[in-house]
């Protein structure tokens, strides 16, 4: 069951608690946060503690996009957004810049970035998403989500394309609500569903999903709960790679759903990993028995989520060959010159 969840935790160091739940439960992975993180160096230890922790290569994830979605300062490269490197209108600038972001992760043991935003820019009132997104057109988003991803992929670093089905039009914020959308199919073709596209063109490894309720799909659930947005993306689409929620605990689930109802909906939509971003382990121990009860008492559910133990497999096979970073490569990756120079190719 572990392999069905990504966790966030706390502190700079693996505690023996963190030690003896990695061993129970087996999660596929950790999401970092700026209360994890202090130094490169203390990143090398921690990421191989964890992975040492691990019977299994583990995902070690982060949002690290550029501009205000930032989870480690100085000295690693201080990307700007992404709406700044599409106004270079030069998508190779994407490639370079995202190939040296992935390397300085990788040196320090960080092997998964939640990037690109494949969002189309539709409402300028959109805050949650604003600067995050390439562009309000999705032939403009396409095209640097493309070279995006292929400059991870380069690094070794393993690309998630985020928000699926799309996350610029609605003006809410789903962390703190329900955003929704009433687009019709054929404007979600050719505008919304385009990046997202070119992203499995691209061979994207992960996609996100949005809390965000398309009426297309669903009149009263969310994308991610949804099993026609997901069936979409896997049969009309053909994605073959994993398929991770938002983070489980945003208001836009948490303040409609129960707990244990959103985990049962995410999973039998077809959700490959399901994403809790707090620090209580002993919540994480609750999740992992609810998802375990469910398997128990629905056969269809096992199914599913052999399934999806299948693509987590074989991702964590292609890519997490040496999981565990050098200690000291970070020391010569971590370049400054080599980031002034690229950076100065990004007017502010």
């Amino acid at each position: 069951m572990g392999q069905h969840f990504i966790f966030g935790f706390e502190g700079t160091s693996v505690s023996s608690e963190l030690k003896s739940f990695i061993k129970e439960y087996c999660p596929s992975g950790f999401i970092l946060f700026k209360h994890n993180v202090e130094s490169p160096q203390q990143l090398v230890e921690l990421c191989t503690q964890l992975q040492k922790a691990s019977s299994s290569p583990l995902f070690i994830g982060i949002d690290q996009e550029g501009g205000r979605v930032m989870r480690l300062g100085p000295p690693f490269i201080q990307a700007p957004p992404a709406h700044t490197v599409a106004s270079t209108k030069n998508p190779s600038l994407a490639f370079e810049l995202s190939k040296l972001m992935g390397e300085e992760l990788l040196s320090v043991g960080i092997n998964l970035n939640f990037s690109p935003v494949c969002d189309v820019l539709v409402n300028e009132f959109n805050a949650v998403i604003g600067d995050r997104a390439y562009g309000g057109e999705p032939a403009t988003v396409s095209q640097y989500c493309i070279q995006t991803i292929r400059g991870f992929l380069k690094s070794g670093i393993l690309p998630c394309a985020k928000h699926y089905p799309g996350h610029g039009t609605p003006q809410e914020d789903s962390h703190l609500e329900l955003p929704k959308s009433d687009a019709p199919l054929e404007i979600l073709v050719n505008r919304e569903f385009k990046p997202f596209a070119a992203a499995i063109e691209a061979r994207v490894p992960f996609i996100m999903t949005a809390h965000i309720l398309y009426s297309y799909f669903d009149k009263h659930l969310p994308a991610t709960l949804t099993p026609s947005a997901m069936s979409y993306l896997r049969e009309k689409m053909n994605f073959p790679g994993i398929i991770i929620s938002d983070d489980m605990n945003m208001k836009a689930v948490s303040k409609n759903f129960g707990e244990d109802e959103a985990l049962a909906l995410a999973t039998e939509a077809g959700i490959d990993i399901l994403l809790y971003c707090d620090q209580d382990l002993s919540h994480h121990v609750k999740l992992w028995e609810n998802l375990y009860q469910l398997a128990e008492e629905e056969s269809f559910v096992l199914n599913l989520l052999e399934q999806s133990y299948s693509r987590i497999s074989k991702i964590k096979t292609s890519y997490l060959t040496s999981p565990i970073p050098s200690p000291n490569t970070w020391q010569t990756t971590i370049d400054k010159s080599k980031q002034q120079k690229l950076l100065k190719k990004i007017p502010e």
